[in-house]
């Protein structure tokens, strides 16, 4: 099935995502990631399987897109608690998967945009924090090893059906 309009991303929430600060010293807070999530992520039936669903084509139009981006790729989670960072690491990699989505849309699946030699997983494609980052380098090399909480297979979304809901909340 081509998915032109909505694309299914997941996560179940763990935790909100405080005003902390950013590289430059400003505070940090998700708000244009909120008013995104907000606007384009909402219920849906796709062959019969109810769930939460993203617009990808009204989000890439959305200037708040681009500002989320921003805001985490400014986001210095070296000043954020244990809980923030967690929160923080979280929604950076369900942006990240957005964008892996967005960048490629429309798409009939995530896996599309790699090879079995070059796993989209693998694939740097956003900055997270000042560092490029791939889905596999945040949840691999920073989530599982820094917080070993196994509830982040539940937080991260994978854009498929085959995952829980993403919220329309960070």
């Amino acid at each position: 099935m081509l998915l032109t309009t909505t694309l299914l991303l997941s996560a179940v929430p763990l935790l909100a995502l405080a005003a902390t600060t950013t590289g430059s010293g400003q505070p940090f807070a998700p708000d244009a990631y909120h008013r995104l999530l907000a606007r384009h992520v909402a219920p849906g039936v796709i062959d019969g399987i109810s769930s939460t669903l993203v617009d990808y084509g009204a989000l890439r139009a959305d200037p708040d897109y681009a500002r989320a981006l921003d805001d985490f790729a400014a986001a210095d989670p070296a000043h954020m608690s244990r809980a923030e960072r967690f929160a923080f690491r979280i929604n950076a990699y369900n942006l990240t998967a957005i964008r892996t989505v967005v960048d490629r849309y429309p798409m009939q699946s995530i896996k599309d945009g790699g090879n079995l030699l070059f796993p989209i997983w693998k694939k740097k494609v956003a900055t997270v924090a000042g560092t490029q980052r791939s889905l596999d380098g945040v949840e691999h090399g920073i989530l599982r090893p820094e917080f070993g909480d196994p509830r982040v297979h539940f937080a991260i979304v994978c854009a498929s059906l085959s995952c829980p809901d993403l919220r329309a909340e960070p």
